[in-house]
């Protein structure tokens, strides 16, 4: 029998969580300090700029963190003020921090993670952002209709807010024909869903003020869990042109806040700017476990990364996955000229990734392997250039009668799914289809790696619920760790907290579950797609006499 694998989830920078022991005379521990927004958003490598905060349970914050020593934050100012926009008739107490921040010409490009440190403890993260261009404030100088667009020259980022409803602002520029540029609105806090609109200003007889709008996005430009916009325009023709931001449902305020990046799309080396984006982090946490996201890598040590999170490993691992001569890294298939019936099928042996692309409406792939019965296999996708919702790769077997078994298609969700796992029953020939949901899309960006395997029971994704935890002496906090069990994965996970702080425990605990009925309209084909999940508690107990911490401890799980 092989030694028990261990797995941990480094906790660190922005998903680490943060202990701050407080004193003070309350027995009671205050509610949590709050970062509601942050304006201006951020500023240019080299320059130092003040900034506001607006947020709750800020009153004698003490300290900047940030994650970059190229950038130190102070304190300039608290104020208490009433976030309600409601003014005197309705009041919800809150405080207005003001920052001046200094930015280090080495600072890297990109968002920043801010927290406050105040006697009740850490605050949550803003995203502060620094970048290589010109970083300059919309005009206050009124609203910004079309008429009174504030003129930009680029590259540059302008720091915006929409501050009441229904507000949207313009700004102008000229381009050059044949020139292409890149858009991006950010929303610092997320409250803001932003919208680009791009307009020509070609007038006409009858009005000399008519736009003519040439290109609109409302939708993330990249993964992030922040609201952003975003579009790309090549421009025929030499003109004044306008970019207007707004927000999706026209709400507006003080928290409304967000930047407008403008830049050529090409750099001098003709790669893209998009490498620089707002919203990438300037200093990415290590990458977590993922398994059903259409972007995680399928690479050839594929196996091995599944074996190292399991917990039985035995002599049956080789001869389960492939023949005697599996070396351990998988082969690459990639589909041939003529493969779009199941008359052309191409023969596939598993385990293998194929590759392809849907390149045009209607295009379908077919790929032939043969199967034992009983056994178990995993389908894995993965889009390394386009992915949903603009390109949704659709997976289906076929038995040897044509007749589809099953598909990448969840019925429960209603929504494709980037894994599905699979009993084969009886034992022959398929063959496995892939082409594009609607069949009305194709291009060559459609690409798509597909990875047929044998299942391996393993532990999958592993999260910590709550990133921050603000602890006072003789007090307890509670982690949440939540486990998924992968393709009937059975066996034990050890959980271990490290880098406590002096005077703090860690002890396993339970709690009571709330009982809840059975989930309603309740799919068979679910068992497919959603793997096991157990939720472990840990209690955090801090002694009478733990010393109090000037700075956030950041613990490993």
């Amino acid at each position: 029998m092989r030694n028990k694998k261990y797995f941990t989830s480094w906790l660190l920078l922005f998903s680490a969580i943060g202990i701050n022991l407080h004193g003070g005379d309350s027995p009671e521990i205050p509610s949590e300090p709050e970062i509601l927004s942050i304006f201006p958003l951020g500023g240019q490598q080299g320059s130092s700029f003040e900034t506001e905060i607006l947020g709750q349970t800020l009153a004698g914050a003490r300290g900047v963190w940030i994650d970059c020593r190229e950038l130190q934050g102070k304190i300039v100012q608290i104020t208490e003020i009433n976030l309600d926009e409601g003014g005197k008739e309705s009041i919800r107490p809150g405080h207005r921090v003001k920052l001046q921040v200094a930015v280090d010409r080495k600072a890297v490009p990109g968002a920043h993670r801010l927290r406050l440190v105040t006697p009740q403890g850490m605050s949550n993260a803003m995203t502060l952002h620094i970048s290589r261009e010109k970083v300059m404030s919309e005009a206050e100088t009124g609203p910004h209709t079309p008429e009174k667009a504030q003129p930009l020259s680029l590259p540059l980022v302008i720091n915006g807010q929409i501050s009441k409803r229904g507000e949207a602002d313009y700004f102008s520029f000229q381009a050059k024909r044949g020139e292409e540029v890149l858009f991006e609105a950010h929303s610092g806090s997320g409250i803001l869903d932003p919208q680009l609109t791009l307009f020509e200003a070609s007038g006409s007889w009858f009005d000399p003020n008519q736009l003519t709008r040439l290109g609109f996005n409302d939708e993330v430009v990249s993964h992030s869990p922040t609201s952003s916009a975003g579009l790309m325009y090549r421009f025929h023709e030499k003109g004044l042109y306008l970019a207007r931001v707004s927000e999706f449902q026209g709400h507006g305020g003080p928290n409304y806040s967000y930047q407008l990046r403008v830049v050529n799309a090409r750099r001098p080396d003709l790669s893209l700017a998009e490498d620089v984006s707002l919203q990438l982090a300037a200093h990415p946490e290590p990458v977590a476990w993922r398994e059903r996201s259409f972007d995680r890598k399928l690479e050839s040590n594929r196996l091995d990364l599944l074996w190292s999170r399991t917990a039985a490993l035995d002599s049956t691992r080789l001869e389960a996955i492939a023949p005697s001569a599996f070396t351990g890294v998988l082969t690459s298939v990639k589909e041939g000229e003529i493969n779009e019936t199941p008359e052309q099928a191409l023969e596939i042996t598993i385990p293998v990734i194929v590759e392809g692309a849907i390149q045009y409406p209607g295009d379908i792939d077919y790929f032939e392997f043969e199967v034992e019965a009983g056994e178990k296999l995993a389908f894995e996708i993965e889009t390394p250039d386009i992915r949903p919702p603009d390109f949704n790769p659709r997976l289906g077997v076929l038995d040897s009668t044509g007749k589809e078994i099953f598909s990448n298609v969840s019925m429960g969700k209603v929504k494709i799914q980037a894994k599905t796992i699979e009993t084969f029953e009886t034992g022959g020939k398929y063959t496995l289809q892939i082409r594009d949901l609607t069949s009305r899309y194709g291009q060559a960006g459609f690409a798509y790696r597909v990875l047929l395997r044998p299942q391996i029971p393993h532990a999958g994704r592993i999260e910590v619920q709550g990133k921050r935890l603000n602890l006072a002496a003789g007090d307890a906090g509670k982690l949440t760790i939540i486990t998924e069990q992968e393709e009937g994965f059975v066996g034990e996970i050890a959980i271990g907290v490290e880098n406590l702080p002096p005077g703090v425990e860690a002890y396993p605990g339970t709690e009571v579950k709330v009982k809840k009925p059975p989930p309603v309209n309740r799919y068979e084909d679910e068992k497919r797609f959603v793997p096991g999940s157990q939720a472990a508690t840990v209690l955090l107990i801090a002694e009478e006499g733990a010393s109090t911490t000037k700075l956030p401890c950041f613990v490993r799980v």
